[in-house]
This record gives structure tokens, sequence and C-alpha cells, in this order.
């Protein structure tokens, strides 16, 4: 039984596990879904998945990288993490895929949402940080559904394969719960 940290009715987030290295390996992979990644025309190599899976373990205090399982057999999605965890200033950078043939359902929307409700009522973040290229209104519309407001940007920082060089849109969320002085 895999381990899980938050669920809805039908998305939920839980540990990675060795069986879903393949999975993850097919999602890193596709050409359509990786063309937001930092660096789109990176392969994955099969290695390069098993360090991931490593370092899971080992990286802990800086990222909890988890998966979205979604439906009533609740099959491996995607991922979804909060990284460069910064427990003295109290925020970290969410970040998340799915499996192409998942999208438009809300199953990010729903997965953000969950791991906001985790990084705030468990960890007591005050602070979750993101960024998207402009051209990824999927991916801008499901931080701006949870919350996430627009703060900034990068003109023209990275490179998308069918936009070119793309503005980086940067995201920030408070945890409304801790009050600031």
């Amino acid at each position: 039984m895999r381990p899980l940290i938050a669920e809805s009715e039908d998305v939920k987030i839980g540990l990675i596990e060795r069986d879903d290295l393949q999975r993850i390996y097919e999602i890193f992979n596709n050409p359509k879904g990786a063309r937001f990644l930092r660096d789109p025309t990176q392969i994955f190599y099969r290695e390069d998945v098993e360090e991931f899976y490593e370092g899971l373990r080992r990286n802990r205090d800086r990222n909890r990288i988890y998966a979205i399982l979604y439906g009533k057999t609740a099959d491996f999605i995607g991922t979804i993490g909060l990284y460069d965890i910064d427990a003295k200033n109290s925020h970290a950078y969410i970040a998340f895929g799915i499996d192409q043939k998942y999208w438009g359902r809300g199953i990010a929307t729903k997965a953000v949402s969950l791991i906001i409700k985790y990084a705030f009522d468990t960890m007591h973040l005050r602070k979750l940080i993101s960024s998207v290229f402009d051209p990824n209104i999927a991916s801008r519309k499901v931080l701006e559904k949870n919350g996430f407001e627009e703060v900034g940007r990068y003109r023209r920082h990275g490179y998308v394969p069918g936009y070119g060089f793309a503005d980086e849109v940067l995201f920030e969320r408070f945890n409304e719960k801790i009050i600031y002085i």
C-alpha cells in the first residue's frame, strides 16, 4: 500500500515507488509534454530516472517530490513537488506535470490544491512560488485557480519549441493562516 500525503475523491498525492519509474520515463520523454520544461530538448535515459528515484530519499530536506495518482485504481499519471525548500525563510518552489492523455480534466488543479494544503497545514510553510513559460496557458490557469498571483516576469527567458524565446511568468501564494507582522 502506497503511503499518501493528501487525497480528494479522485486525485491522490503519494510517495513515488520504484514501480513508477517506467511511467516517469515515458512521461518525461514525451516531446509535447516536455516542451515547457527548462530544457525541452533533453532526453532522459533510464539511468537518469533511477538516479532521480535514488535522490528522492537523499534530498528530502530540500525537495519533496510525489506521485499524482488518479481514479479509483490510483493510476500513476505524473509528479508534483516542493523544491528548494527553505526552512529558514519558510518557502518552497512548486512544480507539477501530468501525462498528456490526462490534460484538460482538472486533475492538475486538484493536485496543486492538495500539495498547497500539505505545504501550508502540515509543513507550515508561509509561501509557495512557481513559474511557467508564458505560452503554457494551462499551467498558468492551474496556478491562478489555486490562488497564485503573478508577481513578475523574466523577459524572453527560455526557449519553447513552437514559440521561440518566451517570458517566464513568476507566481507566488502566501499562507493566509500565518499572521505577518
